[in-house]
């Protein structure tokens, strides 16, 4: 009997031996089969980082250090970016916000689908076909440019939303863009107002900027974005003011420091409008190294009146 009973536990170590040398084997299988481990990413100064660390003071040096058993492959060293986040913690993409030329009925914001300065100049042009298919647009990608192709048949036109979700539904077209709506109605027919064969471009990723309607309502949106990157373009300070010049005149800009000013004709009859401002500011060879400007919205309503406005808006 106890002989048996020793047969049996000898038999029954055997076999968990055996269970655990087959785990052993195929653990050592699995590492095999896995890339290069990262050990830890080291700062100059203080710990180790560990995922979710925030630190608060920007490290000059980063080292990434690899298990000793991992063979880098110094071509392939590109595939490790470094972006900026902003003070509200989301990276700052370049993005271009625009109605479509729909009046101010339906905004639409494309931004960069990779956050940083790599995603400035990414381009986006419309072109305009009838078809009898369907209004949706049809799109695609060349380099750093997306092409769409909109439906201004009747019945068929292609619309705020038709362009939004064929945008982020395409597998190589989400991967330059991403398309939201900031306001107005997705169903806003936008196949014939698009700025057809014009080239538009997204700027402004980790740039200080500001926008306003300049008091003319929702049919307005003038955005300044800073020319300078990073916390270099804060603190930009843009003061407006009017006067009557007795004629046709443009705006008058100036530089002192870090303050533009922009003085506008009030006159009853030559009333600067956003156009004339966006030019004035855009043409100066002072004001342009710190602060450029764009529309939101390109249509007729941009020439509303505009000396009625805050005396100053801060670039935050």
């Amino acid at each position: 009997m106890a002989t048996r009973r020793k047969a049996s536990r000898s038999k029954a170590l055997q076999q968990a031996n055996s269970r655990r040398m087959l785990l052993e084997n195929l653990e050592g299988r699995q590492l095999m089969a896995v890339g290069p481990q990262l050990v830890g990413v080291q700062p100059n100064e203080g710990e180790l980082l560990e995922n979710g660390a925030v630190l608060h003071v920007s490290p000059r040096e980063l080292v990434f250090r690899f298990d000793d058993a991992s063979a880098i492959d110094g071509r392939t060293l590109s595939g490790i970016q470094i972006s900026r986040a902003g003070t509200d913690g989301i990276f700052e993409r370049a993005y271009l916000s625009t109605d479509l030329g729909t009046g101010g009925a339906v905004v639409v914001d494309f931004a960069a689908a990779n956050p940083g300065t790599s995603g400035n100049g990414v381009e986006i042009r419309f072109t305009q076909a009838s078809r009898s298919d369907t209004s949706l647009p049809r799109i695609s990608v060349s380099g750093q440019r997306l092409n769409i192709e909109v439906n201004t048949a009747p019945g068929l036109k292609t619309t705020a939303q038709d362009l939004i979700d064929t945008i982020n539904a395409d597998g190589v077209a989400s991967k330059l863009v991403i398309a939201s709506r900031l306001r107005g109605s997705p169903f806003v027919a936008i196949a014939d107002t698009v700025p057809a064969g014009q080239v538009l471009k997204l700027t402004g990723a980790n740039a200080a900027r500001v926008s306003t309607n300049m008091n003319a309502g929702t049919a307005l949106q003038v955005e300044f974005l800073s020319q300078q990157s990073g916390p270099q373009g804060r603190g930009i300070k843009i003061e407006f003011s009017s006067r009557d010049f007795g004629a046709a005149s443009p705006p008058v800009v100036s530089v002192t420091g870090t303050t533009i000013q922009v003085e506008m004709n009030s006159n009853s009859r030559f009333s600067s409008t956003a156009q004339e401002v966006i030019d004035a500011v855009n043409s100066s060879s002072a004001a342009e190294q710190y602060s450029k400007q764009s529309s939101l919205s390109e249509w007729p309503a941009m020439n509303a009146m505009i000396c009625r406005m805050p005396s100053d808006a801060a670039a935050r």
